[in-house]
């Protein structure tokens, strides 16, 4: 087990996107504060079977950021520098609090090669989903399950594979449409991960 801690951290001139008219633009956050911890560990069950496990806390917020992207969906008026909107306090768009995961692998070896059956399980707090920080607009809390079998001999790997497999919904960032909106509009275009999807996968490896 591995587990990492220390002190908040600011960091001064944060890199900062915004999404807007269909395009993303960077900017600088004056200040930011990340505090939390993480550990991780690897721990063998049995001869063939083994698990690994991580979970962290980051708590990234503003501590001061006065050129923030303003609700595009309550017009609301700037209050910080440059047309910008005072977000100071908040958090940044896509930036869960918590995140754990859970895998469990099991190896062996049979007449022709090696086989492998991995199964992992991860855990995502809630975030929002808009550069201005829009409280209406958040991803609850999710889990994401991927499970892989799969076989190697000589230079020859074969896996069957599901990504997704309880075939969530969840939005990584919700912005303006690209087409103008008419008055009173609070639409969105939602960018999600992808849903379920599984396949074969063939791979050579000179």
């Amino acid at each position: 087990m591995k587990p990492e801690h220390g002190q908040p951290k600011q960091t001064d001139d944060y890199q900062d996107g915004v999404f807007v008219g269909g395009q993303f633009k960077v900017g600088n956050a004056d200040k930011v504060e990340n505090k939390g911890f993480e550990a991780e560990g690897t721990v063998l069950l049995t001869d063939n079977l083994t698990a690994d496990f991580a979970v962290s806390y980051a708590d990234l917020t503003y501590d001061k950021n006065l050129t923030g992207q303003c609700d595009p969906f309550r017009q609301v008026a700037p209050d910080g520098e440059g047309g910008g909107c005072d977000l100071s306090g908040e958090h940044p768009v896509n930036a869960p609090e918590w995140k754990g995961n859970v895998s469990l692998v099991w190896e062996d070896t049979v007449s022709w090669g090696d086989y492998y059956l991995r199964g992992n399980w991860s855990w995502t707090d809630e975030y929002n989903t808009t550069f201005s920080t829009d409280p209406r607009w958040t991803q609850d809390s999710y889990s994401w399950l991927t499970f892989r079998v799969g076989t190697r001999w000589d230079s020859y790997e074969l896996v069957a594979w599901v990504d997704n497999a309880t075939d969530e919904e969840v939005v990584t960032l919700d912005a303006v449409p690209n087409i103008l909106a008419l008055p009173g509009d609070s639409s969105v275009q939602s960018f999600l991960m992808p849903p379920r999807s599984y396949g074969l996968t063939f791979r050579v490896n000179y």
